[in-house]
């Protein structure tokens, strides 16, 4: 018997001038028998909205959580979420600073959708690009992740997180 373990990655895109459609999973195929499975799987769903003064995301997430099939006797969890981004680009007539987005986005993830426990993540921020179409950007953001758990608000993690992104 083979015991590779892979994954495969399987997207459909589908794209107008102001819309753009992406269905995505993941699956990862092989787990050695002690782990009682042959294949899980995650799943992504997604549709971004540009319009004239923002863009508008929204993604769904679902998918087959494999660690509470090993520790809870067999038994089948489906991971799931919701993600919605709001972005508000800002044209800057500079020859250096070229744009100036804010970023708003909120985000629930179930790791049991059976369970009344999730995470719930607030993030927002400022992205500054540069250069032509703002193809070098400095993304800044702050973000919050709760723990909603038996109907409890727990503060998991606060986060400052900032990068640079090239776009070629």
């Amino acid at each position: 018997m083979d015991t590779t373990r892979y994954l495969q990655n399987y997207s459909l895109e589908y794209g107008t001038k102001s819309t753009e459609f992406i269905f995505s999973t993941i699956i990862r195929h092989y787990t050695p028998p002690e782990e009682y499975m042959r294949a899980t799987f995650v799943s992504s769903l997604s549709l971004k909205r540009i319009a004239k003064l923002f863009v508008s995301e929204v993604e769904f997430t679902y998918g087959l959580n494999p660690i509470i099939k090993i520790l809870e006797d067999d038994r089948n969890a489906f991971v799931g979420g919701i993600r919605i981004q709001e972005y508000f680009p800002i044209k800057i007539k500079s020859e250096t600073l070229r744009q100036i987005i804010p970023i708003a986005e909120a985000a629930l993830y179930s790791e049991d959708m059976e369970s009344e426990d999730f995470d719930i993540q607030l993030r927002m921020g400022l992205t500054f690009g540069f250069a032509k179409n703002s193809a070098f950007q400095w993304r800044n953001t702050y973000g919050t992740v709760f723990r909603i758990q038996d109907s409890e608000r727990e503060l998991r993690r606060r986060r400052f997180d900032s990068e640079v992104v090239v776009i070629f």
